[in-house]
């Protein structure tokens, strides 16, 4: 959080990235959004990606929809991003 708060205080461009997997649990998820959001308004990130690990633990559809919906009423252009790196198979 504070890595946050200095980035957003520089005015640096600045995108949120939280990788998630099947062993996401929904209570951590939420207070780590709830303390991002404490901290800095939506109008001081550029994005808000949640990525899905490949191979390993992968989280289920319903579950990142879940995420989705947790980080969607702070900021309303968040994404659902793959590990494209790991899909075609580069190293």
């Amino acid at each position: 959080i504070k890595c946050l708060k200095e980035a957003v205080a520089s005015k640096k461009t600045t995108y949120i990235k939280i990788v998630v997997s099947s062993k996401t649990k929904i209570s951590d998820f939420e207070e780590l959004t709830n303390d991002i959001f404490n901290v800095i308004s939506s109008d001081d990130i550029d994005g808000f990606i949640i990525q899905p690990t490949y191979g390993i633990s992968e989280p289920s559809l319903d579950l990142l929809l879940e995420l989705y919906d947790i980080v969607y009423p702070n900021y309303i252009d968040v994404k659902v991003v793959p590990q494209l790196h790991k899909l075609i198979g580069a190293p």
